[in-house]
């Protein structure tokens, strides 16, 4: 089931436990806005079945997901209180340390213990990507400080060359104007890794954050028709 929740107020989880990797990320949505849903993700490769629990700093259960099996996706519908949570998976894997603010101007913090695998976080830049049943992952980046239809919104590297794995969003909708605030857009993202490219989506929608810090990205790879999801952040 999909969380209801619009996308800027929404944090994705998604949970790896694989032979090879064991692990979890935490995307968050365009904006780190009062956060009123979240989307727990299963790795198609798990070994198994994961239960998913969310609880305050109070110790107290906000959210359960009972036996999410592999490859599978729930969203939970919660209008979550400013302040500290901690996910976990029954797998003992670790448990992530997520701080939800109510504001749009401020950073969220996230925090991983016991996990043998990586856990992003989302006070660095980078962008994340879901196409073909695998994530893509970038570190690093950087955003436009004014949506411009001839700036990149994201990009990493600045000047990617022929060989390289770079990430690239960029806008097509503005004709010829500029803008400082977000919002919803029409636009392209590209992928390519070690000169190869992977997924191209040349009518994507982008919702981005009212200051630019970050958003959401979705549409069709326009080779295999494949759905492309993901975000990025600055």
């Amino acid at each position: 089931m999909q969380t209801t929740a619009d996308a800027k107020h929404v944090v994705t989880f998604r949970f790896t436990h694989t032979a090879a990797k064991q692990g979890f990320d935490a995307l968050p949505g365009p904006s780190f806005a009062h956060i009123k849903g979240v989307v727990v993700m299963a790795d198609p490769g798990n070994i198994g079945p994961l239960t998913v629990t969310i609880t305050n700093s109070g110790g107290a259960t906000v959210a359960t997901v009972a036996a999410l099996k592999p490859g599978a996706t729930c969203g939970i519908d919660h209008d979550f209180v400013p302040g500290d949570y901690m996910v976990q998976s029954s797998d003992g894997n670790g448990g992530q340390f997520t701080s939800f603010p109510d504001s749009t101007d401020s950073s969220s913090s996230t925090g991983s213990s016991g996990s043998t695998g990586t856990t992003s976080t989302s006070l660095a830049a980078g962008a994340s990507a879901s196409f073909d049943g695998q994530t893509y992952t970038i570190s690093s980046g950087g955003c436009s400080h004014v949506l411009d239809e001839n700036k990149f919104v994201f990009r990493d590297p600045a000047t990617p060359g022929n060989d390289t794995t770079y990430f690239a969003i960029t806008l097509t909708d503005l004709s010829g104007s500029t803008a400082s605030t977000g919002g919803h857009h029409a636009g392209a993202v590209l992928y390519q890794k070690d000169g190869k490219g992977v997924f191209s989506v040349s009518d994507a929608t982008i919702d981005i954050a009212p200051d630019l810090s970050g958003g959401t990205f979705s549409g069709a790879d326009f080779a295999s028709k494949k759905q492309v999801t993901g975000s990025y952040h600055c």
